[in-house]
């Protein structure tokens, strides 16, 4: 077995690690820092989401989200996705924002829970919580 260090990598120009990360590729910092390829991290979750789609399928939406162009571009892609469903009160007096995720396909739009969302397309939670935030073309 092979120890791979930092040296072994090649560095890459700051434009350079901004476009491999957009394509969600691996890339190393000026620092020397490794960033691994963007993975699909598809948990199983209790509403069985994954079944619903075939493996090409989920294939295809990740390579198509990757290809986008850039950070912004991916962003107004997923609020196309991200849908509001209204509010929620809760039993403290608060309310809490409800939101629906949607994965367009050839053969339909399909609604499925937001786990399943993040890990097709390998984005955190934290991504989608950006509240407010409006792009425009």
């Amino acid at each position: 077995m092979v120890k791979i260090t930092k040296s072994f990598y090649i560095k890459h120009t700051r434009f350079e690690q901004q476009y491999r990360n957009f394509l969600g590729l691996p890339y190393v910092n000026s620092r020397g820092t490794f960033y691994p390829a963007r993975v699909q991290n598809i948990a199983d979750c209790s509403c069985n989401c994954r079944k619903i789609f075939q493996r090409d399928e989920i294939r295809a939406v990740f390579e198509n989200f990757n290809r986008l162009a850039n950070h912004t571009a991916q962003n107004v892609y997923l609020q196309g996705c991200v849908e509001n469903a209204g509010a929620e009160n809760l039993s403290n007096g608060a309310t809490r924002r409800v939101f629906r995720y949607k994965i367009s396909l050839s053969r339909a739009s399909i609604y499925v829970c937001q786990k399943f969302f993040c890990g097709l397309h390998g984005v955190t939670r934290s991504r989608l919580r950006k509240k407010g935030t409006t792009y425009c073309d």
